[in-house]
């Protein structure tokens, strides 16, 4: 029984807002038994979905070598059974996306592995945190163009949602614009 209890090392999560995907990664048997026979699965909260179809099952202990595909199921889920060809004694890695939720939150996951009706299970919690709009200018500096006049050099940095855009189109309009005269600024005026 002790040998089923460590089968799970570890199980991370994190969200990337550019691609508005959560990136897991699942470590399986840190206590590096024999884990021939066992099934690893995950099933995904309402809401998210995996983003591919088959993911690599690589054996950390051994260069990275990959032993099998974890693959998506009907429902949903993804699955990986070790053989029964060999002993499975190494460290293994699971790494797959998914879509994350429309709105801010936290999402839960937990992944199972098992063999004959016994198992255990390793939950990760990731935070959803949709990026927001945003523009802000600051100015940046000033060179001489000729007597009394400058060019004036501006920063503008637009932050765009994490969600996918049919069209952006920023405009930048000078209302009035200003007027730089060195009598003006020797009066401390502005105009």
């Amino acid at each position: 029984r002790r040998q089923r209890q460590m089968c799970i090392r570890d199980r991370t999560g994190g969200y990337d807002s550019d691609k508005n995907e959560i990136n897991w990664t699942v470590t399986l048997n840190k206590g590096r038994k024999d884990i021939q026979g066992y099934t690893f699965s995950d099933k995904l909260p309402d809401g998210i979905s995996f983003i591919g179809t088959e993911f690599d099952v690589v054996d950390t202990t051994n260069n990275n070598a990959v032993v099998g595909k974890a693959t998506v199921k009907a429902d949903g889920s993804i699955e990986y059974t070790f053989g029964t060809d060999q002993p499975y004694t190494g460290e293994y890695r699971i790494t797959y996306k998914t879509t994350a939720p429309d709105n801010n939150g936290k999402v839960t996951n937990t992944g199972t592995i098992g063999k004959d009706g016994d198992g255990n299970s390793s939950t990760a919690e990731v935070g959803v945190s949709h990026r927001d709009w945003g523009v802000s200018k600051s100015y940046k500096s000033e060179t001489d163009v000729d007597a009394g006049s400058k060019k004036l050099t501006w920063n503008t940095n637009v932050t765009l949602p994490d969600t996918t855009l049919t069209e952006f189109v920023y405009k930048d309009t000078f209302i009035d614009c200003l007027l730089y005269t060195s009598d003006a600024a020797d009066e401390g005026l502005g105009v």
